[in-house]
């Protein structure tokens, strides 16, 4: 199994490449169909990958570190989350 470090706001974690579709995830944590999450559909998100065995998600939710999260996620301060703001995050490991 492939192994992979993330850095989220200076916590590093190993994690094994994550299972199911982060794409079926997107979309389905994005109940109002903008095509970007916003605070309760990123948290949906995060919960859905964390479930679907991502160890970074899993320790954002076991940490509660969502605002951290978010700030590392969201990079340009807009107050939505994108599909590119994602892809780059998950491009950084």
């Amino acid at each position: 199994m492939q192994k992979t470090m993330l850095i989220l706001s200076g916590l590093v974690f190993l994690s094994s490449t994550a299972h199911a579709d982060p794409v079926a995830d997107f979309l389905a944590s994005d109940t109002n169909n903008s095509r970007t999450l916003e605070g309760d559909e990123f948290k949906a998100f995060v919960k859905r990958r964390a479930v679907a065995g991502n160890a970074s998600s899993k320790w954002v939710v076991r940490l509660g570190a969502w605002g951290r999260a978010w700030h590392t996620v969201d990079t340009n301060g807009d107050a939505v989350v994108t599909p590119a703001e994602l892809r780059a995050f998950d491009a950084k490991d």
